[in-house]
């Protein structure tokens, strides 16, 4: 299977890079984005951390709903396990502590216009 970077995957798709632009490098090597709903609430059993990892609104909007202090924790959680990347779709507001914490931590958290749904479909690895 190819792997890409994520410098490719931005450049390819016209992200723009929010947080991590030193940590564009890194390689995304499974052809599934993954939705980490279900790591939000620290389920991580079936976690695959090569998966690019894809905020749309249901994520985001759930983080709203926590306190800081609760949302540091969960998406810490999943940074500790160094995915290779967070992309969050339709121009998102609100998310200042996503990119304090991508800074923070040094992953890159990027943007996009697209819905997930679109985003799934155009996200191959060929």
């Amino acid at each position: 299977m190819k792997s890409v970077t994520v410098e490719d995957l931005v450049k390819r798709f016209s992200l723009e890079v929010l947080a991590g632009a030193s940590q564009l490098h890194r390689t995304i090597s499974k052809t599934r984005v993954h939705r980490p709903g279900l790591e939000f609430v620290g389920y991580f059993d079936f976690f695959s951390q090569s998966h690019l990892q894809v905020l749309g609104s249901k994520e985001i909007t759930y983080l709203h709903t926590l306190t800081e202090e609760e949302r540091n924790d969960r998406i810490g959680n999943i940074v500790k396990y160094h995915p290779p990347c967070f992309v969050v779709t339709r121009n998102q507001e609100g998310l200042k502590y996503l990119m304090n914490i991508a800074r923070k931590r040094a992953f890159p958290y990027c943007g996009h216009r697209r819905r997930r749904t679109n985003l799934s479909s155009w996200w191959t690895l060929s």
